[in-house]
């Protein structure tokens, strides 16, 4: 088959937005299929993604598009001159968008169009596949697909669109939603296929859009076997090391708040247990003013796929599960399991804390545990994945490869 992919942020660009389809496209190109990829040129001077070398594979080609949203919405407001640019950006955008000003594919439509009549220029195409976010070249690709007819079009939702709490979809006006639900109707009912990661969103979408023609499909994130380091014999050890790998949302500050408060309560009451206890931190946003004078949490820059040496020789892996995320079971999670080390479910009750309980995979510490509750979890850490018995493989890359091409047959 031929594929075009469609992904605003896919590598080389920076950011957990292009790892789900980087990873799938490298599935599909191993199984000799061709992928076409569309994408934003990367943000100046931004770092390159850790998943570049996984779409280094002659089946993958890449055609880059300029970014049309404003430079100066993209990066740190730092002077006067950037304030001024920033609140004259913001107008014009107000002025001619419909929907959500904060939406970076804005602007991108009449290149995208071009692009897309230039690739079926004698070309036989199989399927478009487009995922969102950002989520207006989504509805641009569904005009596509209604003007020219000849393709089919699966569309990846990997995270809500309306509800969303991002892109300024939570403080918009009446007239401005309404405009945003009519582009995703477009969008559901162009599609062939519509995927997400999350069963509830799967529903939520298809309720949407009740007399849409699509399949609505569950796509579950996955890990990726050759991510991982070679296994190493668990060493004894008395200390407790718990580590965290991800996006600290602003959200999370709940439960942050919750366990510096049991830190600090452990170093008064159980001096022994805070010295054996360390907590490190690996995200992009420092949190560290949550924990100041305790010694034993520790922030650090993210380190790409040398993170998987690091969760290996963890005692526990971290979830922070906000009210938005309690139910999504993330990329993170998915490359926590195959470690086969204790999970730690720390936050809001949802699907995720009860998949932990039901498959037994580690703990789940809620902020109503009270100290004492705490402690007895922490002292049977190391032994709360013993009985473990879920077969993690169903949930790597190549089946779910597999599952991809079946919907497309």
């Amino acid at each position: 088959m031929k594929i075009i992919l469609i992904n605003y942020d896919f590598p080389p660009n920076d950011g957990i937005g292009g790892r789900r389809w980087a990873k799938l496209a490298k599935g599909l190109a191993m199984s000799g299929h061709d992928v076409v990829v569309i994408k934003a040129e990367p943000l100046p001077g931004a770092a390159n993604s850790p998943w570049t070398a996984d779409v280094e594979h002659p089946n993958i080609s890449v055609v880059e598009l300029p970014r049309a949203y404003p430079m100066v919405m993209q990066r740190p407001v730092r002077s006067l001159l950037d304030r001024l640019n920033y609140r004259m950006a913001r107008y014009r955008l107000e002025k001619t968008a419909k929907g959500t000003i904060y939406d970076i594919s804005l602007g991108w439509t009449q290149d995208l169009w071009k692009t897309l009549d230039h690739l079926f220029q004698g070309e036989d195409v199989d399927w478009i596949m487009a995922t969102g976010a950002p989520w207006n070249m989504l509805f641009d690709t569904a005009q596509w697909k209604n003007r020219y007819g000849r393709t089919k079009l699966l569309v990846d939702f990997r995270d809500p669109w309306i509800n969303a709490r991002n892109y300024g979809m939570a403080q918009l006006s009446g007239s401005r939603l309404q405009w945003e639900k009519h582009k995703q109707m477009e969008v559901l009912c162009a599609a062939d296929v519509v995927t997400t990661p999350y069963p509830y969103l799967t529903q939520a979408l298809r309720d949407f859009a009740p007399k849409s023609p699509a399949k609505f499909e569950v796509l579950s994130h996955f890990y990726d076997r050759l991510d991982l380091p070679t296994p190493q014999p668990n060493v004894h050890s008395d200390t407790l090391n718990i580590v965290y790998a991800g996006e600290m949302y602003v959200e999370c500050d709940n439960q942050l708040g919750w366990l510096q408060r049991h830190l600090v309560q452990l170093r008064t009451e159980q001096p022994e247990w805070f010295q054996r206890v360390r907590f490190d931190f690996y995200s992009p946003t420092n949190r560290s003013d949550h924990f100041a004078g305790l010694e034993n949490v520790h922030f650090h820059a993210p380190i790409g796929k040398n993170i998987f040496g690091i969760l290996q020789k963890a005692d526990g892996l971290m979830l922070l599960l906000t009210e938005s995320k309690k139910d999504d079971l993330t990329t993170k999670f998915f490359e926590y399991l195959p470690i086969n080390k204790p999970l730690i479910a720390m936050g809001a009750s949802g699907e995720v804390s009860r998949f932990v309980e039901a498959e037994q995979l580690g703990q789940v510490w809620t902020t109503d545990m009270n100290f004492d509750q705490w402690l007895r979890a922490l002292q049977t850490l190391k032994e709360s994945r013993q009985n473990a018995v879920l077969h993690v493989e169903q949930f790597e890359l190549g089946p779910t490869t597999e599952k991809l091409l079946a919907l497309l047959r």
